[in-house]
């Protein structure tokens, strides 16, 4: 498939009104980091918007209205743009736009301008691939063009590879399993929608029981449903070799071809204290910068501090990112999320000011049981605000509230990927796809706890050159939130390598509605 004539234009876009860097848009209470993170290099926040040769196109600094193409509403909140004068508009961008609806089925994108479109996006583009249903692309390519590569095209994450590096598709091969094993067939995992919550633990439970009645060797960590109508279940077990047991396992669950894959392949922490996703700063220095600053006021975002104190040891001191302010539904009291695992023995949670000592602001005083969530109790007189800092292009989100706090958050819901955001003091403004949902398993067997998580992705970590879209050290806590405000979880860990790598999972924040906690307005 030969690239398409270059009438097709390309022309890189911001909301419009951001270019001058003016007043925030969006609420008056927002604020700028005082320092810009620089350890997390992400592709520019601009947009390349498509345009067919039929129209005619955006002057630079012209209002221009986009709604046709389907913007990221982070971004484009009131759906206008403005061109920006750059010569050799490219690839280089967050999202590449197109005036065309890929959730439309209709849309053929083998022929026409839908293709001409497609090809034009990247050089020596030899052919494209799309999922079946559409839910990512992935471009075939000559030859891996320059970093940094688009997360979306036309709102579908996509994958790039040559004939011999890359990635093909989003998700891996399946490890299958014994297809005259089927379970929970009163389920069905090839639905249009995710599982409801309740029907997800359900299938959890029944998976549970039977690999606790037929296979008991065999420890059952996580089941991961996809968009694309697939289901990984993740192992572990004593010198297991997957290869080796496949033929035993469920071939199908919930009407639905099951992978397998084992733990390690996940290069994800199996404990607290080993979680690559925590800023140690002593004995180990920190990379590029880092928004340090103590601010005044809390918000979702600022780096917080403790210390872990060692036995004939120099104290460990850990940094990692404030969460949000929650209320519990029966006292009212409030607390400010962490991450646990980045909170001392002590419990003391604190800034450090410029002159190098400490304010002291919290103390730890819960875990949500199996989510590495801790509730911060906020000494008096400490103000914390559900406000995050504004991104580059002066948006500032409106947190609505905590995913389960309606009770339709937890029901079915389209498998289409969702555009998911998080602002770290290690990183600034991160964005995602939410691919697939998980639900770990964890508690002792015969007494198993349910715990809802979601899975990103981040971006293509395969390819040449350093990975542009790993999220650095210290972003565990972190709260991710949607297009429509609503908090949806906290960053747990980060897949760097493997059948995996480039997607990240999160913690629900359905867990602290379990909990009896909402967000606090």
């Amino acid at each position: 498939m030969a690239s398409p004539s270059t009438s097709i234009l390309a022309i890189t876009v911001v909301p419009y009104g951001s270019a001058a860097r003016g007043t925030p848009r969006s609420i008056k209470r927002s604020i700028k980091r005082n320092i810009s993170p620089t350890a997390f290099q992400p592709s520019p926040k601009r947009s390349l918007l498509l345009v067919s040769p039929s129209r005619r196109p955006p002057r630079a600094g012209q209002q221009h209205a986009i709604g046709e193409y389907r913007p990221p509403r982070q971004h484009f909140p009131d759906q206008q743009a403005q061109a920006v004068d750059e010569d050799g508009s490219s690839w280089h961008s967050n999202h590449v736009l197109v005036p065309f609806d890929m959730r439309d089925p209709t849309v053929a994108l083998d022929s026409g301008e839908p293709m001409q479109m497609l090809l034009s996006i990247f050089p020596q583009t030899l052919g494209l691939m799309e999922s079946v249903p559409r839910l990512w692309l992935n471009f075939l390519v000559e030859q891996l063009p320059s970093r940094p590569w688009p997360l979306t095209v036309g709102g579908l994450p996509i994958t790039i590879r040559t004939h011999s590096q890359g990635r093909g598709p989003l998700f891996p091969r399946m490890r299958n399993g014994n297809m005259r094993i089927s379970i929970c067939a009163e389920l069905d995992a090839g639905s249009d929608d995710y599982f409801s919550d309740s029907d997800f633990q359900r299938l959890a439970g029944v998976v549970a029981r039977h690999f606790r009645a037929h296979n008991p060797d065999i420890e059952l960590c996580e089941i991961i449903v996809t968009m694309q109508h697939m289901i990984f279940v993740v192992l572990d077990g004593h010198d297991l070799n997957v290869n080796h047991v496949t033929r035993r396992l469920p071939g199908k669950i919930a009407r639905c071809h099951v992978g397998y894959l084992h733990h390690d392949e996940l290069h994800r922490p199996k404990h607290q204290p080993d979680c690559k996703a925590k800023h140690v700063i002593d004995p180990i220095a920190s990379s590029g910068v880092s928004d340090t600053t103590a601010y005044s006021t809390l918000r979702p975002g600022v780096m917080v501090w403790s210390d872990q104190v060692l036995t004939h040891a120099h104290p460990l001191t850990y940094a990692t990112t404030s969460g949000v302010l929650v209320r519990g539904n029966a006292n009212h009291t409030a607390f400010m999320t962490g991450a646990s695992h980045g909170i001392g023995d002590s419990g003391t949670v604190y800034q450090r000011l410029p002159n190098g000592t400490k304010r002291i602001f919290g103390e730890a005083v819960q875990e949500v049981s199996y989510t590495d969530i801790a509730l911060v109790a906020l000494q008096s007189g400490v103000e914390f605000t559900n406000v995050t800092f504004e991104d580059e292009n002066g948006n500032v989100p409106t947190f609505t509230r905590l995913l389960g706090e309606r009770p339709q958050d937890l029901d079915t819901m389209p498998k289409w990927p969702k555009a998911v955001y998080l602002n770290s003091p290690f990183s600034g403004i991160m964005e995602g796809c939410l691919v697939a949902k998980g639900i770990k398993i964890e508690g002792q067997p015969a007494d198993p706890r349910f715990v809802m998580y979601n899975w990103t992705y981040m971006g293509q970590a395969e390819g040449a050159g350093s990975n542009q879209r790993e999220p650095p050290d210290g972003v565990c806590g972190s709260a991710i939130w949607d297009d429509e405000g609503v908090v949806v979880g906290f960053f747990r860990s980060y897949v760097a390598e493997g059948p995996l790598a480039g997607f990240c999972a999160s913690v629900s924040a359905a867990e602290l509605i379990k909990a009896g906690y909402v967000l606090a307005k």
